[in-house]
């Protein structure tokens, strides 16, 4: 990749827009792009029935918020759910006599994913603004033991829904996508030219390129997951009660204590764990992401100082990723030994649930306030420790880890924040040739040709 730092050209200062290109004509096409990769091209989760207007922004923004944190996070995200949903249409496949003649697509196992189905029954009914969501796995598990009727598939399409606001909104999410995407590979295709030809580019456009090149894979795992804000619901048959269910059905959603009120939604930024053979190409997908800021190693920077910060923070960067997503592969490989746990998940949970009564019940008698307070904030780091929702002893991380992990995090978010104020910064003094321009189309041509000319060599 060509660089900026050949024969230390002289640095300029902020240039004005002429025949060639000038600092804004660079910050515009950069901020542009971003603003397209980290907000459009997100996909949030339906909300709950009860959400006011607000909730899908507030809901975007989250996912936003989270890609410019990291967008091999939101990769992460978007792999899971297309893995889910992939699950669903193999589940359907294999119960094929379940679905009546009809054909169950990715679309409809994202549909249910996102929280788009929500159970009722007559013990949880609409009229009492009661429904908590299922995924797909638990609508097929639901179908195939009668608990439930497989809807009319039609229903379930976007297209055929009798809502002209759900389609307005889904036709425009998906033209606004596909806007997206056509701006990142514009922006890619110019980049690329630059450097064929041989000039230099700006730390900025290489942060934008990042987020291009995961924005394409997202795109691809997004490609069906629908555009909808408000759930529809399904009823169970024969009035069967949610009360009922526990005593057959074991699955996660009823696992957990009565006592407690089910989700109304299913969060969008919610992790699930792919399937195994997604390993080798997530990992080459996070490994590109990963390298892509050390590529800036030997660029021109206004300081020594920046440069350095610059190498420490990408180097930094590129360990995190690549350990993180290394450990995330690792996690593919362990479902089953977190179903076969979930019957001790119960115990663990009514042990614990023991443990905090005992603990107020002495604090009542014989505690100090201080060590009263000492005890509760010990408890409620226990469980800070273990967020998965049967309390499984196998997920529960020690002190010892999650400290250094919180610390890791840390650093990496610090590292993400100094590449972003540095992309800006940096711009006051730039090599002089960053500002050529570039016929973007002539050079893909001549990429091109050279490309296949290497091939046939």
């Amino acid at each position: 990749m060509s660089t900026n730092t050949s024969g230390h050209q002289p640095l300029v200062g902020w240039q004005d827009s002429s025949d060639d290109r000038g600092s804004l004509d660079v910050l515009w096409s950069c901020l542009v792009t971003l603003l397209l990769c980290a907000w459009v091209s997100t996909y949030p989760n339906a909300g709950s029935p009860h959400d006011k207007w607000y909730h899908p922004l507030l809901d975007k923004f989250n996912l936003a918020i989270i890609t410019f944190l990291g967008p091999d996070f939101l990769f992460g995200i978007a792999l899971g759910q297309f893995s889910s949903a992939r699950l669903s249409v193999k589940a359907f496949k294999r119960d094929s006599h379940l679905m009546r003649g009809q054909k169950w697509k990715l679309i409809h196992g994202f549909f249910v994913d996102m929280g788009c189905l929500h159970l009722t029954a007559p013990d949880y009914s609409i009229a009492d603004g009661k429904s908590f969501p299922i995924d797909s796995k638990q609508f097929h598990y639901l179908v195939k033991h009668g608990f439930v009727e497989f809807p009319d598939i039609d229903k379930l399409e976007i297209k055929e829904r009798n809502s002209v606001d759900t389609l307005s909104r889904s036709v425009y999410h998906r033209g606004a996508s596909i806007i997206t995407v056509f701006q990142a590979a514009w922006f890619t295709i110019k980049e690329l030219a630059r450097i064929h030809k041989g000039y230099p580019i700006s730390t900025l456009e290489l942060t934008t390129l990042s987020f291009c090149f995961i924005t394409f894979v997202i795109s691809a795992l997004w490609y069906h997951k629908p555009s909808i804000s408000k759930p529809q619901f399904i009823t169970t048959k024969d009035d069967i009660t949610i009360e009922e269910i526990p005593h057959k059905l074991r699955i996660n959603f009823v696992s957990r204590p009565v006592a407690r009120t089910p989700w109304d939604r299913v969060p969008s930024d919610i992790w699930l764990i792919p399937e195994p053979w997604f390993a080798p190409g997530a990992a080459l997908i996070l490994i590109g992401f990963s390298v892509i800021f050390v590529l800036a190693w030997n660029f021109q920077f206004p300081t020594a100082s920046e440069k350095l910060l610059w190498r420490i923070c990408s180097a930094y960067h590129a360990a995190f990723s690549i350990y993180g997503g290394a450990y995330y592969a690792v996690e593919m490989f362990k479902p089953s030994k977190r179903k076969k746990a979930a019957p001790i998940a119960q115990l663990s949970s009514q042990l614990r649930t023991n443990s905090m009564e005992s603990i107020e019940m002495e604090s009542q008698r014989r505690i100090t306030f201080g060590r009263r307070r000492f005890l509760r904030f010990v408890e409620r780091a226990r469980v800070w420790r273990n967020l998965s929702e049967d309390q499984d002893p196998a997920m529960e991380v020690p002190l010892r880890v999650i400290i250094p992990i919180t610390v890791a995090c840390f650093v990496y978010c610090l590292c993400r924040f100094y590449i972003y104020i540095e992309d800006l910064i940096s711009l006051r003094l730039q090599p002089a040739e960053v500002y050529l321009t570039v016929n973007s189309l002539e050079e893909a041509r001549r990429l091109r040709i050279f490309i296949m000319d290497d091939e046939k060599t």
